[in-house]
């Protein structure tokens, strides 16, 4: 969440949400990422019905995400590092019964091994410190043939996506350090992001399935409506491009799953 989204949305009375346009833009494009996310477990998770399933969010924010998830699966848990953000959603979606916050940190997350069906973590690895400890984290508390959803950021992104300025995230730590200061972003650039085979690497453990193109060329079944936007192009020359740039996608998105031993 952008730190003025943020701020507008948690300074403001949780009673009065639904007179703040700001949290509503929000929740609703939270809510269609949500959707897609469904539509991938759906497609993805065959161990039980989805509707049986328990759920961990990782960096779940207010909520937004984590909610709509719960209309279509069993409990769900989130969890974020922000305990302001966490207790705005205790109060937010405190009438879903399946539904539940805690504040905790991704790296120690304080829940027992085999704990969860399956875990969303949407855009969260390039902000933690470790990468390969949340890994670790995941596959502890998945239970076997468990798979979590992992959006990831791409390293080789043509405009990074946090600060839309081109190539920062390819730049050495002191360039884009730079970079920042002099376009007046922030002090530093705190964002560590991967390539694709540093993911396919970093996910060594799990069977992971790269899912980016087979999403982009069902935009229907997949519930992505980005593309709407551009609905006047053929599905099949937008994935045509994506296979030729695809080593410079913004977002890769994938389903990594833990063995059923």
């Amino acid at each position: 969440m952008k730190k003025d989204t943020r701020a507008i949305i948690l300074n403001n009375d949780v009673d009065e949400r639904l007179r703040n346009p700001v949290e509503d833009r929000y929740i609703m494009n939270r809510e269609s990422k949500a959707r897609k996310i469904c539509s991938v477990l759906e497609d993805y998770y065959k161990k039980m019905p989805l509707s049986n399933a328990t759920v961990l969010d990782i960096g779940c924010s207010i909520g937004a995400i984590a909610q709509y998830i719960s209309r279509k699966t069993g409990k769900v848990t989130g969890i974020d590092v922000d305990r302001e953000a966490v207790e705005y959603a205790k109060k937010r979606w405190a009438d879903i019964a399946n539904l539940e916050f805690y504040a905790a940190d991704c790296l120690k997350i304080p829940f027992a091994d085999n704990s969860f069906d399956i875990v969303v973590c949407n855009g969260v690895y390039e902000h933690v410190t470790m990468p390969k400890l949340l890994i670790d984290q995941i596959y502890r508390l998945l239970r076997p043939g468990g798979i979590c959803y992992f959006s990831a950021m791409n390293k080789l992104s043509l405009v990074e996506p946090h600060y839309n300025i081109p190539l920062l995230s390819i730049l050495p730590k002191r360039a884009a350090d730079l970079i920042m200061m002099i376009t007046g972003k922030g002090k530093s650039y705190d964002v560590t992001a991967y390539t694709r085979s540093g993911l396919k690497k970093l996910f060594e453990g799990f069977k992971a399935e790269d899912i980016t193109l087979n999403i982009i060329s069902n935009p229907e079944k997949y519930r992505v409506t980005e593309l709407s936007k551009i609905n006047f192009i053929p599905v099949n020359i937008i994935a045509a491009a994506v296979r030729s740039f695809y080593l410079f996608l913004p977002t890769y998105l994938w389903v990594i799953k833990k063995d059923e031993r």
